[in-house]
């Protein structure tokens, strides 16, 4: 009897064991940050990555300080906050990988003192964001200008552009290595007083690469954009000009291929489609909204942004431009700096709070919506 007695207690103890490894969620993250300057967030096949340049509070003295960049890698049940020294950039675009090699390229800025002119750097990292080297191209580019990175199998496409004050500006293309060892460079000039800024670049299938470029006048202030097929050799497949004013996001949905560029007058939301060719589809107005980004997913895109009486909203689309779903963001505070993704598991929202200095990754939506 008193051996029955040990047994139900051993097996009480281990169903008692069972219950209680159940996974842990991380969701949400929070950060105490002292600064945040930008926000970036990359998809890749098993992992989501957000990229931020900031100062830590706990680090460094905010009268006196040096920018750090972390790498927040967001898996299922996983995460990794790594923190680096930044080159000096404070605003970068997405993080692209080749191979084993994350790469990311940044600005740094003009500034009244030592730099003169704004520097475009590629930094490259290993799968653990250790800092492996850097590139700088001193191009002089145009303070709002943007620069770009096309992955390759085994080497990269740059996309930047060239502003020489009183002189015309020039779109350049250099197709590098991965030691930014450049292997071909073409230049595309448009004439004086007239800028050539890109301001999106995407791949569209293995073999080409689409660009959108500003090509705006100064003097007439007339924004005037052109869509752009490349291929792979940095060869000018086909042009188009679109008669658009104030492009504010694009996006280019590869399985359809269909370019979505939205574009705000008045306060109101323009989401315009153009068919594989540049050539113009449809489009449709959201009235009193203002998006804020958007990102794809398989078949759908999705938007985010707020309307005039401050609801924030989420909106799938098909590539028609057609608004399958809207969700409202349930929350009370609008941050300046956000950003959305759309993952397997749902939906999620990272921003930074500059009142209190929070930066938070909090989980909107846990369904299948986004499949």
């Amino acid at each position: 009897m008193r051996y029955l007695f040990y047994i139900i207690i051993f097996l009480s103890i281990t169903s008692c064991n069972k219950t209680t490894t159940a996974k842990k969620s991380f969701y949400p993250f929070i950060k105490k940050l002292d600064i945040s300057y930008n926000i970036s967030i990359d998809q890749f096949e098993n992992s989501t990555i957000i990229t931020q340049i900031h100062n830590d509070i706990k680090q460094t003295d905010s009268s006196n300080s040096e920018n750090l960049i972390s790498f927040l890698t967001l898996k299922k049940d996983t995460l990794l906050w790594k923190i680096k020294k930044t080159d000096g950039s404070e605003s970068f675009n997405n993080l692209t990988k080749i191979k084993n090699r994350y790469l990311r390229t940044s600005t740094i800025p003009r500034t009244l003192g030592k730099n003169l002119r704004s520097t475009n750097v590629i930094a490259k990292y290993d799968e653990n964001f250790k800092f492996l080297s850097s590139k700088e191209f001193d191009l002089g580019t145009y303070p709002s200008a943007e620069s770009f990175i096309i992955a390759n199998e085994n080497n990269l496409i740059h996309i930047s552009n060239l502003f020489n004050h009183g002189k015309a500006e020039e779109l350049i293309l250099r197709e590098c290595n991965l030691n930014f060892e450049i292997l071909r460079e073409v230049k595309y000039s448009t004439q004086i007083k007239s800028s050539f800024r890109p301001i999106f670049s995407q791949k569209y299938d293995d073999k080409h690469f689409i660009l959108i470029a500003d090509k705006s006048s100064y003097e007439k202030r007339m924004n005037n954009y052109e869509i752009s097929l490349f291929d792979n050799n940095l060869i000018l497949k086909w042009t188009k000009q679109i008669q658009l004013n104030n492009i504010t996001n694009a996006l280019f949905l590869p399985k359809t291929k269909t370019l979505i560029i939205t574009n705000n007058i008045n306060n109101n939301e323009i989401i315009n489609t153009y068919d594989y060719k540049g050539d113009f589809l449809k489009s449709m107005t959201i009235s009193n909204f203002k998006i804020d980004e958007i990102t794809a997913n398989n078949d759908y895109f999705f938007v985010k942004g707020k309307y005039d009486n401050g609801i924030s909203k989420i909106l799938k689309l098909d590539n028609k431009a057609k608004i399958l779903i809207e969700e409202i963001i349930d929350y009370t505070n609008y941050y300046e700096q956000q950003k959305f993704i759309v993952s397997k598991d749902g939906y999620f929202l990272c921003y930074y709070n500059s009142k209190n200095g929070i930066f938070k990754v909090s989980q909107i939506f846990k369904n299948n919506k986004s499949s």
